[in-house]
């Protein structure tokens, strides 16, 4: 017999059930054999099981944010063993409902008017999925939908998406942030590791830079897919230091004498991380190489690191330029960013950056944030500019794979390009100039002060998330953004003494050193210097990269007219289109076969 039919037929109330999933309407239907002729067969499983199995998968992770609770748990009921019920095991029934599709701010369906016509219920039963990953920044609607896990749609991986070949008409403009060329997810173990003496032998050392990595950070956002780790103890600290001595007496001794650095920065993480005291000793050791204390240096810090007794002690070592990754001034913003920071603890640690007086100050916004509007992403760019900083970058939000954000709403990329064109002609009628897609600075005689010419400097990095780059040789340590694999690669690291080998990297022929210095520099505002290109690599550009070239003139993303090849505002919207558009496909095939971890 059919339970449904003895039940008269009135609409089911909503109501909100004790076990934490929100949105969603139970049906607890308890058979009684000896009421009905026919039993029932129930999914004889406690309700709220899978909840509370996810909670205790992400509570496990020590690096992930964890889901408050404020005391719900205390008034959820326990779960009863089935053994001791004396009913049968109610089913666990979802209701192809619509109320959870119905939330503010979430328009994935319109409200209908009810039907006169009834249709037959059919329930959905939960299957044995595996536990979803919950996250505390995921709405209801991004964690179940009908009983199986929301997957964002597959995008592949392409020139432009390919719509620079006319297979698509609208181009996303938020592919890949193209900071260095190639990226480490295209580099391999070298199968023999070559001796750091050959690697640097030949290369114009005159003009090097100065790269140290600190992989450790008090907190890790959501947005981060850096190489870093969270609560290092002082003991692993000491010993990162450690390793980074060992390090330096490797690569000073494979440069010789000759060796000259134009410019230096402490990069991460967060380089603040390290108390006084270690930031010291992080300054002894990049005083070892030539030039240190009398070129430029830049440093990374963070709001709740930016104490006075560690600005004091960069600013005594030379330090010329302060980065504070800020994000957003306003506080909803910041926890949607999983970046749990107050307004107030920002404008604190601008203010102490500001009193120690360092000359160049540069304030990272995000735009793309979840739940930010025009109206509030103007609110934090005026709250920037009240400090007057010599410099503003400006970053979209990317969500990136084991990071700590959802998918985003289909309109995204829309939504971000607006935001860019507003800040964009915000900092522009305030005074600033654009040499980036994201940077933009204050005119001043003493800019381009912490710059570093990647098309033609090396560079020389220490510290195991750190690169190398020579004119035929890029190389480093291996990659990760997976906690677990992450600590792996720092243990492996502070354990290491031999440090006279390159053991991961990608090897430059003279098409990839054209790409380099065609992506390089076309993604800078001041553009492509036609003649010297010509001069370093003898051909011009327009006849080395003519498709790719003309594709990005047709679209009136590039002027070809003149000297220089420079691309246009909206060229410098798309730039993390155009970039990588012009990724060889040896570099596309690499980065396609890298498996995250």
């Amino acid at each position: 017999m059919d339970v449904r039919r003895r039940r008269p037929a009135v609409r089911a109330r909503h109501r909100r059930v004790p076990h934490g999933l929100r949105g969603r309407r139970r049906v607890l239907q308890q058979a009684d054999t000896a009421r009905f002729s026919t039993a029932v067969t129930v999914r004889r499983k406690p309700l709220g099981t899978r909840v509370r199995r996810d909670r205790t998968e992400v509570a496990a992770q020590p690096d992930r944010p964890r889901r408050r609770d404020h005391g719900a748990a205390a008034r959820r009921p326990s779960p009863v063993h089935v053994g001791e019920r004396r009913v049968p095991a109610p089913a666990q029934l979802v209701l192809p409902g619509r109320r959870h599709t119905l939330r503010r701010g979430h328009p994935r369906q319109s409200r209908r008017r009810a039907s006169t016509h009834r249709r037959a219920h059919r329930p959905v039963v939960l299957t044995d999925a595996p536990p979803l990953l919950r996250h505390r920044v995921l709405r209801p609607w991004d964690r179940v939908r009908r009983g199986r896990p929301h997957r964002a749609p597959h995008r592949p991986r392409g020139r432009l998406d390919r719509p620079v070949r006319g297979v698509r008409t609208v181009v996303n403009p938020y592919q890949a942030y193209v900071y260095a060329y190639p990226h480490k997810t295209a580099y391999r173990p070298f199968p023999v590791p070559p001796a750091l003496r050959d690697v640097w032998a030949g290369e114009s050392l005159d003009a090097l830079f100065l790269y140290l990595h600190v992989p450790f950070c008090e907190m890790r956002c959501g947005f981060c897919n850096l190489f870093t780790r969270t609560g290092a103890p002082e003991e692993l600290t000491g010993a990162y230091l450690d390793a980074l001595d060992r390090q330096a007496t490797a690569v000073l001794d494979a440069l010789g004498d000759a060796g000259s650095f134009a410019t230096a920065a402490f990069g991460g993480g967060t380089p603040t991380y390290l108390t006084a005291h270690e930031l010291e000793r992080l300054c002894d050791i990049a005083g070892r190489f030539p030039g240190f204390g009398a070129i430029p240096l830049g440093v990374e810090t963070s709001p709740a690191t930016a104490t006075t007794d560690r600005l004091t002690v960069l600013a005594d070592r030379g330090t010329t330029r302060i980065s504070i990754g800020v994000q957003t001034f306003l506080d909803d913003e910041a926890r949607a960013a999983v970046r749990p920071q107050k307004r107030a603890e920002v404008e604190a640690a601008l203010g102490r950056i500001r009193a120690v007086g360092f000359p160049t100050l540069n304030i990272d916004l995000i735009y793309g944030i979840d739940g930010q509007t025009p109206t509030t992403w103007t609110r934090s760019l005026d709250a920037a500019l009240a400090w007057r900083p010599e410099e503003i970058y400006l970053y979209p939000l990317y969500v990136r794979p084991l990071t700590g954000l959802g998918h985003r709403a289909k309109d995204w990329d829309d939504h971000r390009l607006g935001l860019y064109r507003i800040g964009r002609d915000h900092l522009l009628a305030e005074g600033y100039e654009q040499v980036s897609m994201r940077m933009f600075r204050l005119p001043s005689d003493t800019a381009n002060g912490t710059e570093y010419c990647c098309q033609t400097d090396g560079m020389v990095g220490l510290g195991c998330g750190a690169r190398s780059y020579t004119s035929r040789l890029h190389y480093s340590f291996e990659y990760a953004v997976e906690t677990r694999a992450v600590r792996s690669i720092i243990d492996d690291y502070v354990r290491e003494d031999d440090f006279t080998t390159a053991r991961v990297g990608f090897p430059l022929d003279d098409d990839e050193r054209r790409r380099r210095h065609l992506i390089q520099s076309l993604l800078q505002a001041e553009g492509l210097n036609r003649s010297l290109y010509r001069s370093r690599f003898g051909t011009d550009p327009l006849d080395d990269f003519p498709l790719d070239l003309k594709t990005f003139q047709d679209r009136g993303w590039l002027d070809t007219s003149g000297s220089t090849l420079r691309l246009t505002s909206e060229g410098l919207a798309y730039s993390d289109a155009i970039g990588p558009a012009l990724f060889s496909p040896q570099v596309q095939a690499l980065m396609a076969s890298y498996e995250a971890r």
